[in-house]
Protein backbone atom coordinates (compact mmCIF):
# COMPACT_ATOMS: atom_id res chain seq x y z
CA UNK A 1 0.00 0.00 0.00
CA UNK A 2 1.53 3.70 -0.70
CA UNK A 3 1.55 5.94 2.13
CA UNK A 4 -0.49 8.85 2.66
CA UNK A 5 0.60 12.44 1.16
CA UNK A 6 1.04 14.45 4.03
CA UNK A 7 -1.03 17.34 4.88
CA UNK A 8 0.73 20.25 6.96
CA UNK A 9 -0.65 21.87 9.46
CA UNK A 10 -2.02 25.41 8.80
CA UNK A 11 0.42 28.74 9.90
CA UNK A 12 -2.03 31.37 9.67
CA UNK A 13 -4.29 32.29 12.99
CA UNK A 14 -5.07 30.05 16.35
CA UNK A 15 -7.60 30.25 18.86
CA UNK A 16 -7.82 33.36 21.13
CA UNK A 17 -9.74 31.74 23.71
CA UNK A 18 -8.56 31.53 27.38
CA UNK A 19 -7.11 28.27 28.78
CA UNK A 20 -10.06 26.01 29.77
CA UNK A 21 -11.03 26.68 33.28
CA UNK A 22 -12.59 23.32 34.33
CA UNK A 23 -12.54 19.88 32.99
CA UNK A 24 -15.44 18.81 35.05
CA UNK A 25 -18.45 19.97 36.57
CA UNK A 26 -18.11 22.53 39.66
CA UNK A 27 -18.53 20.80 43.56
CA UNK A 28 -19.59 17.45 42.04
CA UNK A 29 -18.25 13.94 42.33
CA UNK A 30 -19.10 10.51 41.08
CA UNK A 31 -18.77 7.03 43.86
CA UNK A 32 -18.27 3.53 42.23
CA UNK A 33 -19.71 1.13 44.65
CA UNK A 34 -19.38 -2.56 43.73
CA UNK A 35 -22.41 -5.17 45.33
CA UNK A 36 -23.24 -8.65 44.32
CA UNK A 37 -26.75 -7.76 44.41
CA UNK A 38 -29.21 -4.53 43.53
CA UNK A 39 -29.04 -2.31 46.14
CA UNK A 40 -31.51 -0.25 47.04
CA UNK A 41 -31.66 3.51 47.48
CA UNK A 42 -32.04 3.73 50.86
CA UNK A 43 -29.13 0.71 51.76
CA UNK A 44 -26.61 3.16 49.24
CA UNK A 45 -27.53 6.29 50.68
CA UNK A 46 -26.77 4.55 54.45
CA UNK A 47 -23.41 3.11 52.92
CA UNK A 48 -21.80 6.62 51.52
CA UNK A 49 -23.04 8.20 55.29
CA UNK A 50 -20.84 4.63 56.80
CA UNK A 51 -18.23 5.72 53.79
CA UNK A 52 -17.59 9.02 54.89
CA UNK A 53 -17.23 8.38 58.84
CA UNK A 54 -15.01 5.43 57.66
CA UNK A 55 -12.58 7.41 55.65
CA UNK A 56 -13.11 10.69 57.86
CA UNK A 57 -13.99 12.89 55.27
CA UNK A 58 -15.57 15.90 57.27
CA UNK A 59 -18.80 16.48 58.78
CA UNK A 60 -20.22 17.39 55.12
CA UNK A 61 -21.79 14.46 53.62
CA UNK A 62 -23.06 15.08 49.85
CA UNK A 63 -26.33 15.57 48.53
CA UNK A 64 -27.21 11.91 46.65
CA UNK A 65 -28.92 13.20 42.87
CA UNK A 66 -31.79 11.14 42.65
CA UNK A 67 -30.36 9.60 39.13
CA UNK A 68 -32.02 11.92 36.44
CA UNK A 69 -35.47 10.67 37.02
CA UNK A 70 -36.90 10.59 40.72
CA UNK A 71 -36.08 7.38 42.11
CA UNK A 72 -33.69 5.81 39.62
CA UNK A 73 -30.40 4.48 40.21
CA UNK A 74 -27.20 4.19 37.57
CA UNK A 75 -26.32 0.70 37.96
CA UNK A 76 -24.81 -1.25 35.55
CA UNK A 77 -24.32 -5.36 35.23
CA UNK A 78 -20.57 -6.26 34.87
CA UNK A 79 -18.95 -9.95 34.06
CA UNK A 80 -15.56 -9.44 35.65
CA UNK A 81 -12.94 -9.11 34.34
CA UNK A 82 -13.37 -5.36 34.95
CA UNK A 83 -10.81 -4.24 32.26
CA UNK A 84 -10.22 -2.60 28.93
CA UNK A 85 -7.47 -5.20 27.83
CA UNK A 86 -10.07 -7.93 28.18
CA UNK A 87 -13.87 -6.96 27.02
CA UNK A 88 -15.06 -10.92 27.04
CA UNK A 89 -16.70 -11.42 30.04
CA UNK A 90 -14.98 -14.99 32.36
CA UNK A 91 -17.72 -17.36 31.54
CA UNK A 92 -17.23 -19.11 35.15
CA UNK A 93 -17.17 -15.56 37.07
CA UNK A 94 -20.63 -14.24 38.60
CA UNK A 95 -21.68 -10.77 37.64
CA UNK A 96 -21.25 -7.77 39.94
CA UNK A 97 -23.31 -4.44 39.84
CA UNK A 98 -21.39 -1.64 40.15
CA UNK A 99 -23.63 1.48 41.15
CA UNK A 100 -22.78 5.20 39.58
CA UNK A 101 -23.51 7.55 42.32
CA UNK A 102 -23.32 11.26 41.41
CA UNK A 103 -22.63 13.47 44.17
CA UNK A 104 -22.60 16.78 44.75
CA UNK A 105 -20.99 18.81 48.00
CA UNK A 106 -23.25 21.24 49.22
CA UNK A 107 -20.44 24.01 49.69
CA UNK A 108 -18.74 23.62 46.68
CA UNK A 109 -21.28 23.91 44.17
CA UNK A 110 -21.42 26.68 41.97
CA UNK A 111 -23.37 30.07 43.62
CA UNK A 112 -24.68 33.28 41.26
CA UNK A 113 -22.05 35.57 39.84
CA UNK A 114 -18.87 33.68 41.40
CA UNK A 115 -15.68 34.41 39.49
CA UNK A 116 -14.00 31.83 37.73
CA UNK A 117 -11.28 32.05 40.15
CA UNK A 118 -13.63 31.35 43.12
CA UNK A 119 -14.63 28.44 40.91
CA UNK A 120 -11.09 27.52 40.45
CA UNK A 121 -10.73 27.28 43.89
CA UNK A 122 -13.62 25.20 44.86
CA UNK A 123 -12.69 22.57 42.00
CA UNK A 124 -8.84 22.49 44.24
CA UNK A 125 -10.94 21.55 47.23
CA UNK A 126 -12.94 19.08 45.21
CA UNK A 127 -9.93 17.41 44.16
CA UNK A 128 -8.27 17.62 47.41
CA UNK A 129 -11.14 15.57 49.17
CA UNK A 130 -11.16 13.29 46.12
CA UNK A 131 -7.74 12.55 46.97
CA UNK A 132 -8.07 11.65 50.98
CA UNK A 133 -10.60 8.60 49.11
CA UNK A 134 -8.46 5.20 48.61
CA UNK A 135 -7.01 3.76 45.25
CA UNK A 136 -7.17 0.27 46.21
CA UNK A 137 -6.95 -2.73 43.95
CA UNK A 138 -9.81 -4.42 45.03
CA UNK A 139 -13.18 -2.94 46.35
CA UNK A 140 -12.77 -2.30 50.16
CA UNK A 141 -16.55 -3.53 52.12
CA UNK A 142 -17.83 -1.03 54.08
CA UNK A 143 -19.25 -1.56 57.76
CA UNK A 144 -21.87 -4.27 57.29
CA UNK A 145 -23.09 -3.77 53.61
CA UNK A 146 -22.74 -5.89 51.43
CA UNK A 147 -21.47 -2.73 49.20
CA UNK A 148 -17.92 -2.42 48.81
CA UNK A 149 -15.87 1.17 47.71
CA UNK A 150 -14.21 1.00 44.15
CA UNK A 151 -13.47 4.64 43.50
CA UNK A 152 -14.47 8.32 43.98
CA UNK A 153 -13.81 10.59 41.07
CA UNK A 154 -15.02 14.29 39.04
CA UNK A 155 -18.28 14.22 37.61
CA UNK A 156 -15.79 14.78 34.16
CA UNK A 157 -17.17 16.64 31.40
CA UNK A 158 -17.51 15.55 27.92
CA UNK A 159 -17.80 16.83 24.62
CA UNK A 160 -18.44 16.91 21.00
CA UNK A 161 -15.60 15.27 19.37
CA UNK A 162 -12.27 17.43 20.31
CA UNK A 163 -12.61 17.89 23.58
CA UNK A 164 -9.25 19.67 23.99
CA UNK A 165 -7.62 21.69 26.30
CA UNK A 166 -9.20 25.14 24.43
CA UNK A 167 -11.74 24.20 22.38
CA UNK A 168 -14.37 21.54 23.30
CA UNK A 169 -15.92 21.32 19.64
CA UNK A 170 -15.98 20.16 16.12
CA UNK A 171 -12.59 20.43 13.70
CA UNK A 172 -14.00 23.72 12.25
CA UNK A 173 -16.56 26.16 12.68
CA UNK A 174 -19.94 25.15 10.39
CA UNK A 175 -20.48 27.02 7.78
CA UNK A 176 -23.67 28.19 5.40
CA UNK A 177 -24.69 26.54 2.24
CA UNK A 178 -25.70 28.89 -0.17
CA UNK A 179 -26.93 27.20 -2.64
CA UNK A 180 -27.26 23.07 -3.16
CA UNK A 181 -27.31 21.21 -6.75
CA UNK A 182 -29.84 18.10 -6.64
CA UNK A 183 -28.99 15.68 -9.06
CA UNK A 184 -30.51 12.88 -9.79
CA UNK A 185 -34.23 14.24 -9.23
CA UNK A 186 -36.41 11.48 -10.55
CA UNK A 187 -39.20 13.95 -12.14
CA UNK A 188 -42.48 14.12 -10.50
CA UNK A 189 -42.09 12.32 -7.57
CA UNK A 190 -43.29 14.09 -4.41
CA UNK A 191 -41.27 12.24 -1.73
CA UNK A 192 -38.23 12.77 -3.82
CA UNK A 193 -35.08 11.30 -1.54
CA UNK A 194 -32.07 12.36 -3.74
CA UNK A 195 -29.21 13.34 -2.74
CA UNK A 196 -27.40 17.31 -3.35
CA UNK A 197 -23.76 17.37 -4.42
CA UNK A 198 -21.13 16.95 -1.67
CA UNK A 199 -23.62 14.42 0.19
CA UNK A 200 -21.60 11.00 1.79
CA UNK A 201 -22.54 7.85 -1.25
CA UNK A 202 -22.01 4.29 -0.74
CA UNK A 203 -18.18 3.22 -0.39
CA UNK A 204 -17.45 0.37 -2.85
CA UNK A 205 -14.91 -1.35 -1.09
CA UNK A 206 -15.98 -4.82 0.44
CA UNK A 207 -18.91 -7.17 0.36
CA UNK A 208 -19.73 -5.82 3.92
CA UNK A 209 -20.19 -2.21 2.83
CA UNK A 210 -20.90 -3.16 -0.65
CA UNK A 211 -24.24 -5.29 0.23
CA UNK A 212 -27.56 -4.45 -0.91
CA UNK A 213 -29.32 -2.25 1.82
CA UNK A 214 -32.31 -3.95 1.77
CA UNK A 215 -30.79 -7.08 3.47
CA UNK A 216 -33.53 -8.62 6.03
CA UNK A 217 -31.07 -8.36 9.12
CA UNK A 218 -32.75 -5.37 11.64
CA UNK A 219 -29.90 -3.32 13.10
CA UNK A 220 -30.63 -0.42 15.41
CA UNK A 221 -28.15 2.50 15.20
CA UNK A 222 -27.75 4.81 18.84
CA UNK A 223 -26.19 8.21 18.63
CA UNK A 224 -25.41 10.08 21.93
CA UNK A 225 -24.91 13.56 21.19
CA UNK A 226 -26.84 16.55 21.20
CA UNK A 227 -30.60 16.83 19.78
CA UNK A 228 -31.82 19.91 17.85
CA UNK A 229 -34.52 22.30 19.87
CA UNK A 230 -36.47 22.10 16.66
CA UNK A 231 -38.82 18.96 15.76
CA UNK A 232 -38.33 18.14 12.51
CA UNK A 233 -41.93 18.60 11.22
CA UNK A 234 -41.42 22.05 11.77
CA UNK A 235 -38.38 22.57 10.08
CA UNK A 236 -39.90 20.35 7.21
CA UNK A 237 -42.37 23.07 6.78
CA UNK A 238 -39.98 26.12 6.34
CA UNK A 239 -37.66 24.07 4.34
CA UNK A 240 -39.40 22.74 1.01
CA UNK A 241 -38.89 19.25 -0.18
CA UNK A 242 -36.83 20.74 -2.59
CA UNK A 243 -34.57 22.43 -0.66
CA UNK A 244 -33.57 19.58 1.14
CA UNK A 245 -34.93 15.87 0.49
CA UNK A 246 -32.46 14.55 3.55
CA UNK A 247 -34.82 16.51 5.45
CA UNK A 248 -37.98 15.22 4.69
CA UNK A 249 -36.94 11.99 4.50
CA UNK A 250 -35.24 11.83 7.87
CA UNK A 251 -38.68 13.63 9.17
CA UNK A 252 -40.73 10.52 6.80
CA UNK A 253 -38.29 8.02 8.73
CA UNK A 254 -39.28 9.39 12.01
CA UNK A 255 -43.39 9.35 11.34
CA UNK A 256 -42.49 5.70 10.49
CA UNK A 257 -40.91 4.61 13.64
CA UNK A 258 -36.92 4.55 11.85
CA UNK A 259 -35.63 7.85 13.36
CA UNK A 260 -36.48 8.39 16.92
CA UNK A 261 -34.99 11.55 18.93
CA UNK A 262 -34.72 11.10 22.72
CA UNK A 263 -34.80 14.28 24.62
CA UNK A 264 -33.45 15.35 27.72
CA UNK A 265 -36.05 16.97 30.45
CA UNK A 266 -36.81 20.36 29.33
CA UNK A 267 -36.65 20.40 25.69
CA UNK A 268 -39.32 18.35 24.50
CA UNK A 269 -41.00 14.66 26.28
CA UNK A 270 -39.29 13.85 28.92
CA UNK A 271 -37.33 10.64 28.11
CA UNK A 272 -33.38 11.26 28.92
CA UNK A 273 -32.79 14.08 31.64
CA UNK A 274 -29.52 15.91 31.32
CA UNK A 275 -27.70 16.42 34.93
CA UNK A 276 -29.48 19.47 37.24
CA UNK A 277 -26.73 22.07 36.37
CA UNK A 278 -26.41 21.51 32.83
CA UNK A 279 -28.83 23.39 31.19
CA UNK A 280 -29.08 24.80 28.03
CA UNK A 281 -27.98 28.47 28.70
CA UNK A 282 -24.26 30.14 28.85
CA UNK A 283 -25.23 31.13 32.39
CA UNK A 284 -25.51 27.85 33.78
CA UNK A 285 -22.60 27.06 31.24
CA UNK A 286 -19.99 28.91 32.95
CA UNK A 287 -17.75 27.56 35.03
CA UNK A 288 -16.65 23.91 33.30
CA UNK A 289 -15.77 25.24 30.16
CA UNK A 290 -14.65 28.80 28.45
CA UNK A 291 -16.62 31.50 27.33
CA UNK A 292 -15.65 31.07 23.56
CA UNK A 293 -18.66 28.43 22.83
CA UNK A 294 -21.39 28.09 20.13
CA UNK A 295 -25.05 26.76 19.88
CA UNK A 296 -24.30 23.06 18.38
CA UNK A 297 -27.47 21.45 19.44
CA UNK A 298 -27.22 20.25 15.44
CA UNK A 299 -24.21 18.01 15.89
CA UNK A 300 -26.32 15.51 16.45
CA UNK A 301 -28.38 16.09 13.86
CA UNK A 302 -26.12 16.31 11.27
CA UNK A 303 -24.19 13.01 12.42
CA UNK A 304 -27.95 11.40 12.28
CA UNK A 305 -28.26 12.64 8.40
CA UNK A 306 -24.81 11.28 7.62
CA UNK A 307 -25.71 7.47 8.80
CA UNK A 308 -29.14 7.49 7.27
CA UNK A 309 -27.79 9.34 4.20
CA UNK A 310 -25.56 6.39 3.87
CA UNK A 311 -27.44 3.70 4.73
CA UNK A 312 -29.88 5.02 2.34
CA UNK A 313 -28.87 6.90 -0.49
CA UNK A 314 -32.00 7.48 -2.12
CA UNK A 315 -36.01 6.55 -2.04
CA UNK A 316 -35.33 3.60 -4.24
CA UNK A 317 -32.99 2.28 -1.66
CA UNK A 318 -35.44 2.50 1.78
CA UNK A 319 -33.19 0.69 4.29
CA UNK A 320 -35.83 0.22 6.37
CA UNK A 321 -34.47 -2.59 8.64
CA UNK A 322 -31.63 -0.19 9.98
CA UNK A 323 -33.51 2.17 12.72
CA UNK A 324 -31.39 5.61 13.92
CA UNK A 325 -32.02 6.53 17.49
CA UNK A 326 -30.49 9.86 18.70
CA UNK A 327 -30.26 10.32 22.63
CA UNK A 328 -29.35 13.72 23.87
CA UNK A 329 -27.09 13.06 26.53
CA UNK A 330 -25.20 16.87 25.82
CA UNK A 331 -26.57 20.36 25.72
CA UNK A 332 -27.04 22.65 23.31
CA UNK A 333 -23.42 23.58 23.51
CA UNK A 334 -22.12 20.02 23.07
CA UNK A 335 -21.00 19.56 26.35
CA UNK A 336 -22.65 16.95 28.83
CA UNK A 337 -20.70 14.74 31.80
CA UNK A 338 -19.87 11.31 32.60
CA UNK A 339 -22.61 10.94 34.04
CA UNK A 340 -25.16 12.23 31.52
CA UNK A 341 -23.83 9.45 29.25
CA UNK A 342 -24.18 6.77 31.98
CA UNK A 343 -27.60 7.79 32.30
CA UNK A 344 -28.37 7.66 28.69
CA UNK A 345 -26.36 4.17 28.35
CA UNK A 346 -28.48 3.47 31.45
CA UNK A 347 -31.83 4.21 29.55
CA UNK A 348 -30.59 2.20 26.37
CA UNK A 349 -30.18 -1.11 28.58
CA UNK A 350 -33.39 -0.82 30.26
CA UNK A 351 -35.42 -0.51 26.65
CA UNK A 352 -36.29 3.24 27.00
CA UNK A 353 -34.55 3.98 24.20
CA UNK A 354 -34.64 1.23 21.49
CA UNK A 355 -38.19 -0.44 22.06
CA UNK A 356 -38.13 -4.18 23.80
CA UNK A 357 -39.07 -5.95 21.08
CA UNK A 358 -36.11 -4.69 18.78
CA UNK A 359 -33.61 -5.11 21.70
CA UNK A 360 -32.18 -8.34 19.92
CA UNK A 361 -30.90 -6.85 17.05
CA UNK A 362 -27.05 -5.69 16.01
CA UNK A 363 -26.44 -2.45 17.32
CA UNK A 364 -24.09 0.21 16.55
CA UNK A 365 -23.10 2.97 18.91
CA UNK A 366 -22.07 6.30 17.84
CA UNK A 367 -19.81 8.41 20.21
CA UNK A 368 -18.84 11.32 18.60
CA UNK A 369 -17.53 12.48 21.54
CA UNK A 370 -14.50 12.87 23.52
CA UNK A 371 -13.68 12.64 27.15
CA UNK A 372 -10.06 14.39 28.12
CA UNK A 373 -8.80 12.86 31.60
CA UNK A 374 -6.41 14.97 33.19
CA UNK A 375 -3.88 14.49 35.73
CA UNK A 376 -5.51 15.95 38.84
CA UNK A 377 -2.22 16.92 41.67
CA UNK A 378 -1.13 18.57 38.05
CA UNK A 379 -4.24 20.73 37.57
CA UNK A 380 -3.79 22.05 41.60
CA UNK A 381 -0.40 22.80 40.62
CA UNK A 382 -1.83 25.09 37.73
CA UNK A 383 -4.88 26.52 39.32
CA UNK A 384 -3.10 27.21 43.05
CA UNK A 385 -0.59 29.74 40.73
CA UNK A 386 -2.75 30.60 38.04
CA UNK A 387 -1.65 33.27 37.36
CA UNK A 388 1.88 31.73 35.82
CA UNK A 389 0.38 28.92 34.81
CA UNK A 390 0.82 28.67 30.77
CA UNK A 391 -0.96 26.75 28.41
CA UNK A 392 1.98 24.76 27.57
CA UNK A 393 1.36 23.75 31.33
CA UNK A 394 -1.99 22.86 30.59
CA UNK A 395 -1.80 21.03 27.72
CA UNK A 396 0.69 18.10 29.79
CA UNK A 397 -1.97 17.09 31.96
CA UNK A 398 -2.98 14.50 30.46
CA UNK A 399 -0.99 11.23 31.21
CA UNK A 400 1.47 9.65 28.88
CA UNK A 401 -0.56 5.99 29.38
CA UNK A 402 -4.50 6.88 30.16
CA UNK A 403 -4.91 3.57 30.40
CA UNK A 404 -3.22 3.27 33.78
CA UNK A 405 -5.47 6.13 35.16
CA UNK A 406 -8.18 5.00 37.96
CA UNK A 407 -9.96 7.94 36.61
CA UNK A 408 -10.89 5.95 33.61
CA UNK A 409 -13.32 3.70 35.39
CA UNK A 410 -16.05 5.90 35.30
CA UNK A 411 -16.26 6.06 31.77
CA UNK A 412 -14.91 2.17 31.21
CA UNK A 413 -17.85 0.33 33.43
CA UNK A 414 -21.24 2.08 31.82
CA UNK A 415 -19.39 1.16 28.11
CA UNK A 416 -18.03 -2.43 29.39
CA UNK A 417 -21.93 -3.13 30.84
CA UNK A 418 -23.11 -2.35 27.21
CA UNK A 419 -20.70 -3.70 25.52
CA UNK A 420 -21.17 -7.15 27.22
CA UNK A 421 -25.23 -7.11 27.73
CA UNK A 422 -25.66 -6.76 23.20
CA UNK A 423 -22.57 -8.69 22.54
CA UNK A 424 -24.15 -11.62 22.23
CA UNK A 425 -26.66 -10.30 19.46
CA UNK A 426 -23.71 -8.11 18.08
CA UNK A 427 -22.55 -4.66 19.31
CA UNK A 428 -19.37 -1.93 18.10
CA UNK A 429 -19.31 0.97 19.98
CA UNK A 430 -17.64 3.53 17.06
CA UNK A 431 -15.99 7.01 18.55
CA UNK A 432 -14.37 9.92 17.61
CA UNK A 433 -10.42 10.25 18.52
CA UNK A 434 -11.00 14.07 18.83
CA UNK A 435 -10.00 17.11 17.10
CA UNK A 436 -7.19 18.87 18.74
CA UNK A 437 -4.08 18.32 16.53
CA UNK A 438 -4.36 21.54 14.49
CA UNK A 439 -0.69 23.31 14.18
CA UNK A 440 1.02 20.16 15.23
CA UNK A 441 3.86 18.56 13.53
CA UNK A 442 2.62 14.99 14.49
CA UNK A 443 -1.38 14.53 15.43
CA UNK A 444 -2.45 13.87 19.29
CA UNK A 445 -2.94 10.40 20.98
CA UNK A 446 -6.59 9.46 20.86
CA UNK A 447 -8.91 10.50 23.38
CA UNK A 448 -11.46 8.39 25.21
CA UNK A 449 -13.92 6.58 24.77
CA UNK A 450 -11.90 6.03 21.38
CA UNK A 451 -8.87 4.96 22.55
CA UNK A 452 -10.59 1.74 24.61
CA UNK A 453 -9.70 -1.56 23.28
CA UNK A 454 -13.49 -2.71 22.49
CA UNK A 455 -14.07 0.88 21.13
CA UNK A 456 -13.10 1.51 17.62
CA UNK A 457 -11.57 4.75 16.68
CA UNK A 458 -12.15 7.27 13.91
CA UNK A 459 -9.69 9.91 12.42
CA UNK A 460 -10.79 12.32 9.65
CA UNK A 461 -9.00 12.50 5.91
CA UNK A 462 -9.63 14.90 3.05
CA UNK A 463 -12.50 14.01 0.68
CA UNK A 464 -9.57 12.22 -1.94
CA UNK A 465 -8.99 9.92 1.49
CA UNK A 466 -5.13 10.24 0.42
CA UNK A 467 -4.08 12.38 4.04
CA UNK A 468 -4.97 13.08 7.12
CA UNK A 469 -6.55 16.33 7.93
CA UNK A 470 -4.96 18.56 10.17
CA UNK A 471 -6.96 18.68 13.36
CA UNK A 472 -7.55 14.98 13.33
CA UNK A 473 -6.27 12.84 16.08
CA UNK A 474 -4.48 9.37 15.55
CA UNK A 475 -6.72 7.27 14.65
CA UNK A 476 -7.09 4.71 17.85
CA UNK A 477 -4.47 3.07 20.26
CA UNK A 478 -2.23 1.37 18.74
CA UNK A 479 -3.18 3.56 15.82
CA UNK A 480 -3.33 0.93 13.26
CA UNK A 481 -6.35 -0.42 14.68
CA UNK A 482 -8.45 2.81 13.89
CA UNK A 483 -10.12 3.74 11.03
CA UNK A 484 -9.42 6.73 8.72
CA UNK A 485 -11.90 8.42 6.67
CA UNK A 486 -13.47 11.79 4.61
CA UNK A 487 -14.58 14.39 7.88
CA UNK A 488 -14.46 17.40 6.05
CA UNK A 489 -11.68 19.98 5.28
CA UNK A 490 -10.82 23.31 7.73
CA UNK A 491 -9.01 25.88 7.10
CA UNK A 492 -7.75 29.60 8.61
CA UNK A 493 -9.96 32.40 8.15
CA UNK A 494 -9.61 35.45 9.64
CA UNK A 495 -8.30 33.93 13.13
CA UNK A 496 -11.22 30.91 12.88
CA UNK A 497 -11.06 27.52 11.92
CA UNK A 498 -13.87 27.43 9.27
CA UNK A 499 -15.32 24.58 7.20
CA UNK A 500 -13.92 25.00 3.54
CA UNK A 501 -17.03 25.76 1.44
CA UNK A 502 -15.93 24.84 -1.68
CA UNK A 503 -16.96 21.12 -1.92
CA UNK A 504 -14.19 19.87 0.72
CA UNK A 505 -16.57 20.18 3.52
CA UNK A 506 -19.08 17.56 4.82
CA UNK A 507 -22.30 18.56 3.27
CA UNK A 508 -25.07 17.43 6.43
CA UNK A 509 -28.66 18.35 8.61
CA UNK A 510 -28.29 21.53 10.02
CA UNK A 511 -31.57 23.70 10.71
CA UNK A 512 -30.68 25.93 13.43
CA UNK A 513 -28.64 29.36 13.52
CA UNK A 514 -25.32 29.29 12.41
CA UNK A 515 -23.04 30.41 14.95
CA UNK A 516 -21.98 34.46 15.45
CA UNK A 517 -18.02 34.38 14.24
CA UNK A 518 -17.76 38.22 15.44
CA UNK A 519 -18.57 37.28 18.95
CA UNK A 520 -16.70 33.96 18.38
CA UNK A 521 -13.42 36.23 17.53
CA UNK A 522 -13.69 37.81 20.64
CA UNK A 523 -13.99 35.15 23.06
CA UNK A 524 -17.39 35.40 23.55
CA UNK A 525 -20.16 32.99 23.30
CA UNK A 526 -22.79 33.06 20.42
CA UNK A 527 -26.08 32.38 21.52
CA UNK A 528 -27.99 33.66 18.41
CA UNK A 529 -26.78 33.64 14.88
CA UNK A 530 -27.91 33.42 11.24
CA UNK A 531 -30.81 30.70 11.09
CA UNK A 532 -30.09 28.32 8.42
CA UNK A 533 -32.10 28.83 5.19
CA UNK A 534 -31.76 25.50 3.39
CA UNK A 535 -31.22 23.18 6.66
CA UNK A 536 -27.62 22.73 4.41
CA UNK A 537 -24.09 23.01 6.15
CA UNK A 538 -20.70 22.71 5.52
CA UNK A 539 -18.83 20.53 8.86
CA UNK A 540 -15.56 18.97 9.63
CA UNK A 541 -14.24 17.12 12.58
CA UNK A 542 -13.51 13.34 13.45
CA UNK A 543 -17.64 13.13 14.81
CA UNK A 544 -18.31 13.12 10.94
CA UNK A 545 -15.95 10.87 9.58
CA UNK A 546 -17.14 8.71 12.66
CA UNK A 547 -20.64 8.97 11.76
CA UNK A 548 -19.48 7.16 8.38
CA UNK A 549 -17.46 4.49 9.46
CA UNK A 550 -21.22 4.11 11.80
CA UNK A 551 -22.84 3.58 8.47
CA UNK A 552 -20.57 1.19 7.58
CA UNK A 553 -20.69 -0.85 10.49
CA UNK A 554 -24.59 -0.60 9.96
CA UNK A 555 -24.26 -1.88 6.44
CA UNK A 556 -22.07 -4.70 7.62
CA UNK A 557 -24.14 -5.98 10.22
CA UNK A 558 -27.20 -6.32 8.37
CA UNK A 559 -25.63 -8.09 5.38
CA UNK A 560 -25.01 -10.73 8.48
CA UNK A 561 -21.26 -9.49 9.16
CA UNK A 562 -20.94 -10.82 13.15
CA UNK A 563 -19.49 -6.84 14.12
CA UNK A 564 -18.60 -8.32 17.79
CA UNK A 565 -16.01 -10.54 16.34
CA UNK A 566 -14.94 -10.20 12.83
CA UNK A 567 -15.63 -6.28 12.93
CA UNK A 568 -12.50 -4.47 14.70
CA UNK A 569 -9.73 -7.84 13.27
CA UNK A 570 -11.19 -9.66 10.70
CA UNK A 571 -13.33 -7.43 8.97
CA UNK A 572 -10.76 -4.40 9.13
CA UNK A 573 -8.67 -6.49 7.81
CA UNK A 574 -10.27 -7.57 5.01
CA UNK A 575 -10.86 -3.38 4.09
CA UNK A 576 -7.55 -3.49 4.53
CA UNK A 577 -6.63 -5.67 1.62
CA UNK A 578 -8.95 -3.77 -0.85
CA UNK A 579 -8.17 -0.37 0.26
CA UNK A 580 -5.34 2.02 -1.41
CA UNK A 581 -3.61 3.84 1.11
CA UNK A 582 -2.61 3.42 5.21
CA UNK A 583 -0.94 6.53 7.18
CA UNK A 584 2.22 6.98 8.56
CA UNK A 585 0.92 5.27 11.74
CA UNK A 586 -0.61 2.47 9.76
CA UNK A 587 -4.00 3.73 10.14
CA UNK A 588 -6.78 2.42 7.38
CA UNK A 589 -7.75 5.08 4.99
CA UNK A 590 -11.34 3.71 3.64
CA UNK A 591 -12.38 6.48 0.83
CA UNK A 592 -15.85 7.50 1.16
CA UNK A 593 -16.89 9.31 -2.16
CA UNK A 594 -19.03 12.42 -3.10
CA UNK A 595 -21.04 12.99 -5.59
CA UNK A 596 -18.84 16.23 -7.82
Amino acid sequence: MSQEHELHPHEEGHYDYPPRKAYFTVGEMVLLAQSSHEPSRQHLDEWIFQLWREFKLGDEVPIVYPGYSENELLLFKVTPPISDEVPAPDSEAEPVYISFVHLAIPSLLPVEEEDEAALRAKDVKLIKLLMQFPKPEVPIPIGETDIAFRRALPNWCLAASGHSITDPGPGALPQPVDSVVITGKPEGDKHDTSVPDGAIQSVKVSRGINASIQSVQEVNVVIFDTAPPERLANACARIPLSNNPLLHRMKDREAAGKFTIKYALGAGRPSIDLPPNLEQTVKEYKGYAHNGQYNMSDHGLFIAGVIAGYVEPDSTQPANNISIYLVETQNHYGVGTITSLAQGIQALLDEKVVPSDRMDYPLVINCSLCVNFVNLEALITCYEDWENCTEVQLATLASADPHEKEEIESLLIPLLSLQQHFAPHGVRIIAASGNDSANRATPRETRFPAAFNFVVGVGATDKAGTGRMDYSNKGDVPPHKGLMTFGGKGHWVGGLYKTDTCGDGMLGLYIGEFPDEFKLFKGEPSIHGTPSSNGWAWWAGTSFATAVISGVCARAAASLVDITERFQDDYIEELRNTAMTVTRYQELMIRIPQLT
